[in-house]
């Protein structure tokens, strides 16, 4: 090999063999397979592109990948700027080091030449290629990839994606992209580098510093350094942030310097916001171009992150905000007022109580805070714990002297601090506030008692004192029922500007989904029935029938959650009745949300039906939200699989828990309609998995139902796929480090059952069921068994079948047909394919018939098809069977058949009889001669002439010995053709 020079022989200048050789590695690497994996697949390609900003880790990673690529030729090229003429000769003297003949005077077509010549491709990997600021090289790349006969195999790093007509490679499938989502550390890679680094950390430090950083590798390297020989681990990462020196310094001198003015002048205005829209970026900074300037720093900077649940809002990450709130703090200290009151009337503007609310405290607005306050405490409150929710700008405390001259003032900040999720401040505040109570005018006293009430609820929630959510809905009951409080967020109402009315949504005063009367969702509780016997608590029952406001006064026997404590219609219903609507809305939607926390899925379906009716109709989209999510999870575990889907899709615009509850809940309904792809999608918007934690939320960051739930659809989803070992993992990690209530374990213990009999464990299946079943009890009159028994009962004669034991499973299986049994639709669904499938195994061909016909009954209108597929064997061949018996359900049931593929091997068998093998349009029109369409009709459905067909069913005949078309279908199923 050559030395390369540029220049004249006599003022050559060497090139510099540091720019051609792989950096050396960090003195602390981890290995990422599932990024060099991306990077393998992406090498055997005409282009891969990682694109992030600085500091994600690009080139460590593809130094580790080159490196450990023994047989593929590497060529790398570090660019730098300035590097203007001499790109091409670097780039030919590195590709030169790998046998590729380039001559000095390289340029894309000699060096495409060259390449192309070359016995095997080799890779380009173009370290920092954003510094090639040139259009000509842009132009050059893509020239090489184009021309050099499938030789060149080009990776780039770089920090903005290059005009190297990447879209022709995407539409051509030849494009690799890996971004600084993928680069992103998980938690299971962040436990791995603190434990390389010799740092202590427990499941908690990891998850907190996974947190603060959102993964990014400088950030976690920094604080790995700094923890290394800290005396308080745990003190440091609660500080940690984008105010650290070493933070600080990198993201100003590599990230934010390397913007123009103008951006960075919007970067830091904008900072105070979360998350920020073009639009209130042009109200934050007087420009009118925001939307296109965010959309570019979307583009160009990982630090700025889309919002996926709304479209044009971004939300800056974690460290990079603090550190543009620190810089806007230092350079225009005198603006940050005026830009947080801004803030607020936009948001006010736009009735989004909660931001203008934290803006208005932030901006020391304080009367625009306490007028927000007064107007629409119901949309200041969270309804339960947020997962994972980003945090917000902190708000600065108030002077004392502002507190004395107004105490509403503290109910206004504990308010912001619980939709913040901080528990210390709210609880500070809301003391301070009981404190000063005596302070309030007499007039005001009662209102505000009201408010300080649902902040205390709220509180409750939070905390996740359950059993605390029930006295406090009452006692704020009793004030707005004994005052005559009025409760002032009404549609049209407003507070300096602000109108109460839903912001996102349905209309005010629209119908509820129903709650229907086939019991509540498996696994739950055994409820008191009540006088219609559908086996709901009698206090329950009255949310779904007599709640809103024409229900309000009217006279009844059946009561609310809140006449439960033996007072028949005594204080606590009479004070619910008495409240206004905005305050039982609040009620129910808080005791909703506890009664699902609690696992009781009855209680909790009621509540939230009732609550969710009475929010729409004060025109209150919060606790709407919250009651929706929720109640679409109760119609999803119920097996009301279209009333799931609608109230899920009410409100897009809820909170981070209302949403996660929400896609759960679709999750689940496209489980049952093995749309699996669809599942998946839905449950990670949901619970994003993580490798360390099974894909369930860690115990720190939700509460009992929601990742239980979560856990059952993920293994539901493993166990499809064939993952069982997977699926056990899922439900593993649900009680990990969780105090789960009962009715909740049962859910995880009946799932893990169901694991147990798929892999043929009948006997440790019933091992796990003998409590589910036994400690759900029966009625006392002697009656079917409740919801919770009903789904363990399932579970047990499915474990019982795959014993071989068919009269067993018919014994234990829930009254299924019974139209007055408290057994939810998809527990009755699964329950009548046990018994059909029993039936046929005991010989009781009618029954089973009989069974199978009205199973189909009950699932086609809501789409159930996994409770079929997953039956397997058995099912496909009761479903085969039925078709050839005749059924109202044809198109169904050949689309199941079809679905479910034979016991036997791939390949369809050929007849034993003629040594043929059926044609696939052959195999085509046997499926079709199943059905009950003449010859003429299969003609039209599959678009041939009527004596082709005829063909196809001759040869059809021949090869399977039949003389009939029942006997051709027939032996079709013997041989598992159909």
């Amino acid at each position: 090999m050559h030395e390369w020079h540029v220049g004249t022989e006599e003022h050559a200048i060497p090139l510099l063999a540091s720019k051609l050789s792989v950096p050396p590695p960090p003195e602390v690497t981890l290995a990422r397979p599932r990024l060099t994996r991306l990077l393998d697949a992406g090498a055997r390609g005409p282009v891969t592109l990682v694109a992030a900003p600085a500091g994600w880790g690009k080139t460590v990673l593809l130094g580790t990948w080159a490196r450990a690529q023994p047989d593929l030729p590497v060529a790398w090229y570090t660019v730098e700027a300035g590097d203007g003429p001499r790109f091409w000769t670097y780039v030919g003297a590195a590709l030169g080091r790998h046998g590729a003949a380039v001559p000095e005077d390289a340029d894309p077509e000699r060096i495409a030449a060259a390449v192309a010549r070359l016995e095997r491709p080799i890779v380009l990997l173009l370290d920092d290629l954003h510094l090639a600021v040139d259009q000509s090289v842009a132009e050059g790349l893509d020239f090489l990839v184009r021309h050099a006969d499938r030789r060149l195999n080009l990776v780039a790093a770089t920090r903005t994606e290059p005009p190297l007509g990447l879209h022709r490679w995407r539409l051509s499938g030849g494009l690799t992209e890996v971004h600084a989502h993928d680069l992103a550390f998980t938690r299971e890679e962040t436990a791995e580098l603190l434990a390389r680094h010799r740092v202590p950390a427990s499941a908690r430090r990891v998850g907190d510093l996974h947190l603060r950083t959102e993964g990014w590798p400088a950030g976690l390297r920094f604080a790995a350094h700094s923890l290394y020989a800290h005396p308080d681990p745990d003190r440091f990462i609660a500080g940690y942030g984008g105010e650290h020196p070493s933070v600080a310094s990198y993201l100003v001198d590599e990230v934010l310097a390397g913007h123009p003015a103008e951006a960075r002048d919007m970067l830091l205005r904008t900072s105070i916001a979360e998350p920020v829209s073009g639009e209130l970026a042009d109200a934050l900074t007087g420009r009118e171009d925001a939307a296109r300037m965010l959309a570019e720093l979307e583009r160009t900077n990982g630090f700025v992150v889309p919002l996926k649940s709304r479209p044009g809002a971004y939300r800056y990450h974690r460290m990079f905000g603090e550190l543009l709130r620190a810089e806007l703090r230092r350079r225009s200290p005198d603006q940050v007022t005026d830009l947080h009151r801004r803030a607020a009337a936009w948001h006010a503007d736009r009735h989004m109580p909660p931001d203008a609310l934290r803006h208005a405290l932030a901006g020391n607005d304080w009367n625009r805070a306490t007028e927000l306050l007064v107007l629409h405490w119901p949309e200041l409150i969270p309804y339960g714990p947020e997962n994972d929710q980003p945090p917000a700008p902190p708000i600065p405390p108030p002077p004392a002297s502002a507190l004395r001259a107004d105490p509403a003032l503290a109910l206004a900040y504990a308010a912001a601090f619980l939709d913040a999720q901080d528990r210390t401040s709210a609880t500070a505040f809301l003391r301070l506030a009981q404190r000063h109570r005596d302070r309030m005018p007499q007039g005001q006293r009662a209102r505000y008692a009201l408010v300080a009430a649902a902040l205390r609820l709220s509180e409750a929630q939070l905390y996740g004192d359950q059993a605390a959510v029930l006295p406090a809905a009452r006692q704020m009951l009793d004030l707005s029922a004994n005052a005559g409080v009025a409760a002032a967020a009404r549609p049209g109402a407003t507070a300096g500007g602000t109108p109460a009315g839903m912001r996102n949504g349905g209309p005010a005063g629209s119908a509820t989904p129903p709650v229907r009367g086939n019991g509540g969702p498996a696994a739950t509780g055994s409820p008191a029935r009540n006088a219609g016997g559908h086996g709901v608590p009698a206090s329950a029952a009255t949310l779904a029938r007599n709640s809103g406001p024409a229900a309000a006064g009217a006279a009844t026997e059946e009561l609310s959650p809140f006449g439960r404590a033996g007072d028949g219609v005594g204080a606590g219903e009479r004070a619910f009745r008495a409240a206004d609507p905005v305050t039982r809305a609040v009620a129910l939607a808080a005791v909703g949300v506890a009664e699902m926390e609690s696992g009781d899925l009855v209680a909790a379906g009621y509540a939230l039906a009732a609550g969710l009716s009475e929010a729409r109709a004060a025109g209150l989209t919060r606790p709407a939200s919250a009651c929706a999510g929720r109640l679409a999870v109760v119609h999803a575990v119920r097996g009301e699989l279209r009333d799931a889907g609608e109230a899920a899709r009410a409100y897009p615009g809820g909170s981070v828990a209302d949403r996660a509850h929400a896609h759960l809940a679709l999750a689940l309904v496209a489980l049952h309609r093995d749309e699996l792809a669809e599942a998946a999608a839905h449950l990670d918007r949901a619970a994003p998995p993580a490798p360390a934690h099974g894909g369930v939320p860690p115990a720190d960051r939700a509460g009992t139902t929601f990742p239980a739930l979560v856990a059952v659809v993920r293994a539901g989803l493993s166990e499809a796929r064939g993952d069982l070992a997977g699926a056990h993992r899922a439900i593993a990690a649900a009680r990990a480090d969780r105090a789960l209530p009962p009715l909740v374990e049962r859910w995880l213990a009946i799932a893990e059952a169901d694991l147990h009999t798929a892999r043929g464990d009948a006997s440790g299946a019933r091992g796990l069921l003998g409590p589910a079943v036994r400690d759900s009890g029966r009625d006392e009159a002697g009656g079917p068994p409740a919801a919770g028994e009903a789904a363990g009962a399932v579970a047990l004669a499915r474990a019982y079948l795959c014993a071989g034991d068919p009269a067993a499973a018919a014994r234990v299986l829930p009254p299924w047909d019974d139209l007055e049994a408290a057994v939810p639709l998809a527990v009755r669904v699964d329950a009548g394919l046990l018994a059909a499938i029993a039936a046929r195994r005991t010989g009781d061909h009618r029954r089973a018939a009989r069974d199978v016909e009205a199973v189909l009954g009950l699932a086609g209108p809501e789409g159930f098809r996994r409770v079929f597929t997953r039956g397997g064997t058995d099912a496909r061949d009761l479903l085969a069977a039925h078709l050839d018996a005749g059924t109202a359900y044809w198109p169904l049931v050949a689309d199941l058949v079809a679905a479910m593929p034979p016991a036997a091997a791939a390949d369809p068998p050929a007849s034993p009889e003629t040594g043929e093998t059926l044609t696939e349009r052959e195999l085509t029109v046997l499926r079709y001669l199943q059905s009950m369409l003449s010859t003429v009709e299969i003609a039209g459905e599959l678009s041939l002439s009527v004596n082709t067909v005829k063909t196809h069913v001759r040869n059809i005949y021949r090869k399977l010995s039949a003389t009939r078309r029942r006997e051709a279908v027939r032996r079709g199923r013997e041989l598992r053709l159909i």
